[in-house]
């Protein structure tokens, strides 16, 4: 049974999302996105103890929008990572590739760039 398998299985027996051990997979891809939303969870906990929704009575809920932030997060650090690859003369094909999808999917997707002076700006932290 696969990790997806498991997700959608109503009967679910996995390891709880509030254990030390839940991260643990043999697909590191999962493991490092299970740490990142689990750290996630801790740290605007500690930033922010007493101002938990109420939708976040069950610590579960706590990590679905960590996951749902992390997925918006991600969205536009891929953006940026594209906007870099073309900056560096990489092709839409080989963007594409590495998306698993191909030159015109890729193009289509991030063809609209940054906004105006979102590279500088990455060049500048990245120098600082």
């Amino acid at each position: 049974m696969s990790i997806l398998d498991e997700w959608q299985n109503p009967a679910w027996r996995g390891t709880p999302c509030t254990s030390d051990a839940w991260p643990f997979s043999p697909d590191i891809a999962v493991f490092e996105a299970r740490r990142a939303i689990g750290q996630l969870v801790r740290t605007l906990g500690e930033a922010n103890p007493s101002g938990l929704e109420s939708s976040d009575v069950d610590p579960v809920l706590r990590y679905i929008r960590a996951a749902r932030d992390l997925e918006k997060i991600m969205g536009a650090i891929r953006k940026d990572l594209v906007a870099e690859a073309r900056a560096r003369g990489l092709t839409w094909e080989m963007i594409g590739r590495s998306e698993g999808t191909g030159r015109r999917a890729a193009h289509n997707a991030y063809s609209d760039g940054l906004p105006d002076g979102r590279l500088e700006q990455l060049r500048d932290r990245a120098v600082a």
